[in-house]
This record gives structure tokens, sequence and C-alpha cells, in this order.
């Protein structure tokens, strides 16, 4: 009956501890499942995922997506730089020394590059013609080799 008592206790105490760890770095940490957490932060990418690498620091984490957007304003020398960065992360847990790895795998990457059409992609070059062969000896000579020497 204890055990059950101190659960909410325990989440309410991570969640504040969370928070608190979030505001003060300015990185946004929301949790969205069991061990996953929306990350944002105005910085750049690897900033934020410092913050989650020392929240995640027994077992370490797997990025599930992220991103990192930046953009000016202004006129030139005087322009302002804009960086929003965005994650969802999975604290992963122990992995036993017998048995399976609990941790799902990471989703498969997704690539957002565009195909490249055969049109526009280098065309391979055609093979070189193989070199000419010898006369063989047997073969009458050519008109233009001189005649056997007497």
């Amino acid at each position: 009956m204890a055990h059950h008592a101190r659960s909410p206790v325990l989440a309410g105490t991570l969640l504040g501890a969370v928070s608190a760890f979030a505001c003060a770095a300015q990185v946004t940490l929301v949790p969205i499942a069991d061990r996953t957490y929306q990350v944002e932060c105005r910085q750049a990418l690897a900033t934020c995922l410092v913050r989650v690498e020392e929240l995640c620091s027994a077992h370490g984490y797997d990025v599930l997506t992220a991103t990192e957007r930046r953009e000016t304003s202004g006129a030139s020398p005087v322009d302002a730089e804009y960086v929003k960065s965005t994650a969802t992360v999975r604290c992963r847990v122990a992995v036993p020394v017998f048995g399976q790895d609990p941790n799902p795998p990471p989703p498969p990457i997704r690539s957002t590059a565009l195909p490249v059409s055969s049109a526009s992609a280098p065309q391979p070059r055609p093979a070189p013609p193989p070199p000419a062969a010898p006369p063989s000896p047997s073969s009458p000579p050519s008109p233009s080799s001189s005649p056997p020497a007497p």
C-alpha cells in the first residue's frame, strides 16, 4: 500500500524537477509518453540535447525526431539570427546482461531529399574500345609491311 502512495509523489517530484530544470536552461521538456519528451528551445539543437543528456544520464537516450531552424531578419551588418530547435527523445532503460534489449529501436530514418531524375543524373562513360590484337604468325603479311629480305 505504501508503494502506491509514493508513486504520485515520485511522479510529481520528477515532473517538478523536469520543469525547474527546463526553465533554468531555457529548454522546454514536455513529457508525452513513458520516458519520452518533446524538447523545444531557442538555441542550437546540440545545446538543447545537452539538457536531455543530463535528464537521461543513467542509460542514454534515442532521438526519435529533431530539427533546427535558423532564420535571419534585418539588413546586413545589423541582421539578427533566430534559432528554434525541436526534438522528440526517449530515455533508455538498462539493458539486462541476459535477455533482450527492452528499448524499442528508433524509427527508421525518412529522407526528405528530392529524388534525382534520370535526366539530371550523371551518365556513365562508355567503355573504351579493346586494344588491337597483334597479327598472328600464320596470317599473311599486310601490304604495308616491307617484303622479306632475299
